[in-house]
């Protein structure tokens, strides 16, 4: 292999780790319209509308039981879960509108204050390219194998650029799906609500709403999550860090990760909400089982 080709490959190595870093900055461009979110919102009327009779039947079924058990905490819930079922869906879809538009225009915002709205360029700076010179920085990983590679007309030492840049290139289409799934997922979610959160009074079916909001929860903080771990990376890359090869491919293989946000960032908030949950309950079951001498006498 002659000079010129080694320095072909070596341009075109610069090119695609351009690419990769365009497509992960493209990746969080996706803003939900009005007109989405006005589909969303049709298609929730009339989810609504075929709940309304589930609900009654559900309710009335739960009044029964309450009547039969002589229990007037369940025929209350029951009767208030019914009442409140279509405001309570429409409230929460309202707000989770509202917050994902506050939470995407902050993390916009944030998106461009790293590198001073230069994400990609600081991307493809983090695995050491350098696109002004098209080649790899003289202080990175990769230059020394990639300057002997040249010298002795050889395609070994761009094996190890050639992996990085091709690693970034598949994170970013990964990523890019993922932010798509993210957007998709709460307009369905949107146009779903009545089925989980007309439910909410209606006994154990009122697990279906607390669902709902750790799947919109989750989604709704996927994307600033995933920019505050990019631009750590990047931060760490600009700070000295990365500049073995093996930090490059953990700060690549982060990026990585961040493709599958939505799965890790709805069950974190799923386990922290069943922990929270579980610590009241069995607080609530302790105070129950002391006795009300013991409290008289703590109280005296």
């Amino acid at each position: 292999m002659n000079e010129g080709t080694a320095r072909l490959m070596l341009g075109g190595i610069v090119g695609l780790g351009d690419f990769s870093a365009d497509v992960i900055v493209n990746a969080f461009d996706k803003p939900i319209s009005n007109a989405d979110w006005g589909v969303a919102f049709d298609q929730w009327g009339m989810w609504a509308g075929a709940m309304i009779l589930f609900v009654a039947i559900v309710m009335l079924y739960q009044i029964g039981i309450g009547v039969i058990m002589q229990n007037r905490r369940r025929i209350g819930a029951a009767v208030l879960g019914g009442v409140l079922a279509v405001p309570i869906a429409a409230l929460a879809v309202v707000m989770m509108a509202r917050l994902v538009s506050a939470v995407d225009g902050t993390s916009q915002r944030v998106l461009e204050t790293i590198q001073g709205g230069e994400m990609g360029l600081a991307l493809i700076q983090t695995l050491g390219l350098n696109p002004d010179l098209g080649e790899f920085e003289k202080d990175s990983a990769v230059h020394a194998m990639v300057t002997d590679t040249i010298a002795a007309q050889s395609i070994a030492g761009f094996l190890p650029a050639l992996v990085l840049t091709l690693l970034m290139m598949i994170a970013g289409m990964f990523l890019d799906m993922a932010m798509s799934f993210r957007t998709i997922a709460l307009l369905i979610l949107a146009a779903l609500a009545p089925i989980a959160l007309m439910m909410i009074g209606q006994g154990k079916l009122s697990a279906w709403a607390e669902k709902w909001f750790v799947l919109v929860a989750g989604l709704i903080l996927m994307k600033p999550l995933v920019i505050g771990i990019i631009a750590l990376v990047i931060g760490l890359s600009s700070s000295g860090g990365g500049r073995t090869f093996s930090e490059l491919l953990v700060s690549v293989l982060i990026i990585f990760f961040c493709a599958f946000a939505p799965f890790w960032v709805v069950k974190l908030i799923d386990f922290t909400g069943s922990e929270v949950g579980s610590a009241m309950a069995n607080g609530r079951a302790c105070a129950r089982a002391v006795p009300a001498s013991v409290l008289c006498q703590i109280t005296g």
